[in-house]
């Protein structure tokens, strides 16, 4: 194909001239959102940096309710008991909370990979498509680890509890029994 001087210019020239833009007016037109460093990829990775707070958020309530679950083991009153119980299930919720609210950003960002599908150069297979498919299944499995240490905590609490309870509720009967 000839360009106005009359050189020959091959495909690839040409599409790498559409993908910048008109120099000469000053566009800079798809160019950043194509390569992947532009808004699309900013907007993305902001996403992301917003889910991994809210995960270190859950991390932050686990080693806080492990903490309660370790005061709750040496405290004896029941109405401390009872008080340190009523904070851990408030704590519980809001994992819970967040938790769902990561899922459902992680849903957006599944729907935003697959919409970015459409942009040219950023179809299926594409560097940009693998990237983002793939940091938002680490996300997602982070997620389900971070879940799956949170439903052992639970599952040990209960446990330790019910222990707890059936001690004292042993011990109360043995007193009466002796009296």
């Amino acid at each position: 194909m000839s360009n106005k001087f009359g050189t020959s210019r091959n495909y690839v020239d040409l599409k790498r001239d559409a993908i910048r833009g008109d120099v000469e007016a000053g566009g800079e037109t798809e160019m950043a959102n194509v390569v992947g460093t532009g808004k699309d990829m900013t907007l993305f990775f902001e996403a992301v940096g917003e889910i991994k707070g809210e995960m270190e958020r859950i991390k932050q309530f686990l080693t806080k309710l492990q903490e309660l679950n370790e005061e709750s083991k040496m405290i004896h009153q029941s109405q401390a008991i009872s008080a340190l119980r009523n904070r851990m299930d408030a704590d519980i919720v809001q994992v819970t909370t967040i938790a769902r609210s990561i899922k459902a950003k992680l849903e957006t960002l599944d729907k935003a990979n697959l919409a970015n599908r459409r942009v040219p150069w950023c179809e299926e297979g594409s560097t940009t498509d693998r990237t983002r498919t793939s940091i938002t299944s680490s996300l997602r499995k982070k997620l389900k680890d971070l879940m799956g240490d949170f439903q052992l905590l639970r599952q040990r609490m209960m446990e330790e509890y019910k222990q707890t309870v059936e001690r004292r509720l042993v011990a109360t009967k043995y007193t009466k029994r002796q009296i």
